[in-house]
Order: C-alpha cells, then sequence, then structure tokens
C-alpha cells in the first residue's frame, strides 16, 4: 500500500532547520560584509580629504579650518572663502562632493598639531579626522595603516611624543584604544607631517 505523497511533519520541520541555518549564516556574512564596507569607505574618505587638503594648501598656502575658510566647505567651492588672496589662487574644486561619514553620528574636521623645536626643527602634524566612530571599526582602520603591532602605541596622547621626535610617527591616531567594540572613538588621519 502507497502512503500519500507529501511531506512528514519531520520532513518539513528538517528543511525547515536547515533553511534558518543557511539564513544565518547569509546573515552573518552580510553583517560582517556591511561592516567591511564602512570601514574602507571611512578610509578612502580620509584619505581623499588628505589629498584635497594638500592641494587645497599648495594652491593657496592656506589650510582649510585653520586660515582657509570653513571645512570642507571651501574644497568643493571657492565661494565659502571669505579671504579674498586665498579665494583668487583656489584652482579647486578639491573634491567633487563632501563626504558622508558612514556611521551613525560620525563627522570630519581637520586639526593641526605642532610640537616643539628640535634638532631637526619646528615638527608639525596635520589631520582629517573622523568624530565618534565605533572603536572596533576604528580599530580596524588603526590595523590596516599603522599595522597590527602599533594599534595601541598610535593614540591621541603619543601625539606631542611624535611631533617632539620622540616617537616614530603613525597614519593613523585613535582618541583611545580600549572600551567596549561600540565606544565611540575619533580617528585621527595624518595628511601632512614634517618639520620646517
Amino acid at each position: 500500500m502507497r502512503r500519500n505523497a507529501g511531506f512528514t511533519i519531520v520532513e518539513l520541520m528538517v528543511v525547515l532547520i536547515v533553511v534558518l541555518i543557511l539564513s544565518g549564516i547569509g546573515f552573518v556574512s552580510y553583517t560582517k560584509y556591511i561592516e567591511s564596507s564602512k570601514v574602507a569607505k571611512l578610509q578612502a574618505d580620509l584619505k581623499e580629504y588628505g589629498t584635497a587638503l594638500l592641494g587645497f594648501y599648495t594652491d593657496t598656502g592656506a589650510l582649510p579650518g585653520l586660515d582657509g575658510g570653513p571645512f570642507p566647505q571651501v574644497l568643493a567651492n571657492a565661494s565659502a572663502i571669505e579671504n579674498v588672496a586665498i579665494r583668487e589662487s583656489w584652482k579647486g574644486p578639491y573634491i567633487k562632493t563632501t563626504a558622508v561619514c558612514p556611521f551613525t553620528g560620525c563627522v570630519y574636521e581637520v586639526d593641526y598639531t605642532t610640537g616643539q623645536a628640535n634638532a631637526v626643527g619646528q615638527v608639525y602634524q596635520y589631520f582629517v579626522i573622523a568624530r565618534r566612530v565605533p572603536l572596533k571599526n576604528a580599530l580596524e582602520i588603526s590595523k590596516r595603516l599603522n599595522g597590527d603591532a602599533r594599534v595601541q602605541e598610535c593614540v591621541v596622547s603619543n601625539i606631542q611624543s611624535v611631533v617632539n621626535g620622540q616617537q616614530a610617527p603613525c597614519t593613523v591616531y585613535l582618541s583611545q584604544t580600549t572600551g567596549g567594540s561600540d565606544t565611540k572613538v575619533d580617528v585621527y588621519y595624518t595628511f601632512a607631517s614634517g618639520s620646517y
């Protein structure tokens, strides 16, 4: 005697469990992909802003946020520059559009740190800053740009040691490297450094 064509409850449960497991694996992979994409975008934005700031400085002799007008508006539009001499030497646009940080609440800023004169002269470091980045993502950027071995030493508190010639410079500094994975930290990307 043939049984009815169809599935038993046990067979349906097995199929359902397999589908749920595969869905879970797919969701975890998708989440990791999204996080990795955000880190890559942030890294690309920092580099793009750094290149644009150097171009702006080369043409105008000024730096946005310090003496060249508001950052990042002056990189895209000369009309944002109040100083006539700087506006006349502007050859931009240095960026096509202002970047939006990929993390909720994150914003981009510029900062400049100058140290004491040492044997090679006055030392400086200029930064593009991404504020309020989740610590786990900031650590990933630091690992990519500084290397695993330097993550703990590349913190903002050591910038003065760098500009005073006591420590090798980092490409990226973090405002802190400890805390929960979602702790908000600042990422300082060095777009220019040297001495004069």
